[in-house]
């Protein structure tokens, strides 16, 4: 099982992962650094995006949406946090028009205390199913201005 470990120690929140983990984040982390940075200037204007993101029927709590340029689409990687089910992706970092594959990843706590090199903290695992992330089907078109896109995952798929 691929899991992500988050360890707390007092007001510090450490962040430890297994190397599978690390792997499976990586799409993700590339993609909100290269919104963060921004992508270099083709005169095509940036478009906005949100939307909400449920599990089984209940908002994600947190996690990451990034989105990856598909086919013959030579834009750069968009991303945003997830948070209380919805996400936003202002213009100003947002994708350029075209196809994009959607990646969506989110952590929850499983309830155990582990220690690990001293730290004692709570173990987390990724929860959405890999067909969400990895192995992801989950495609959106972005159009110029403002767009809208939501997911409703479920842990049948």
């Amino acid at each position: 099982m691929n899991r992500n470990l988050f360890y707390r120690r007092r007001s510090d929140v450490l962040r430890l992962c297994r190397h599978g983990s690390v792997l499976a984040m990586m799409p993700a982390l590339i993609a909100i650094l290269i919104a963060a940075v921004g992508g270099c200037g083709s005169g095509t204007q940036r478009a906005s995006l949100s939307g909400q993101i449920t599990f089984n029927g209940s908002p994600v709590t947190e996690g990451v949406i990034s989105l990856e340029p598909t086919g013959g689409t030579k834009n750069p990687s968009a991303g945003a946090e997830i948070a209380a089910g919805k996400y936003q992706i202002a213009a100003k970092k947002g994708p350029l028009p075209g196809r994009y594959r959607v990646s969506i990843t989110a952590n929850r706590e499983t309830g155990r205390d582990v220690v690990v090199g001293g730290l004692k903290g709570s173990e987390a695992e990724q929860f959405i199913p890999a067909s969400y992330n990895m192995t992801t089907a989950l495609e959106v078109e972005i159009k110029p201005g403002r767009n809208t896109a939501d997911f409703t995952l479920t842990s049948g798929k």
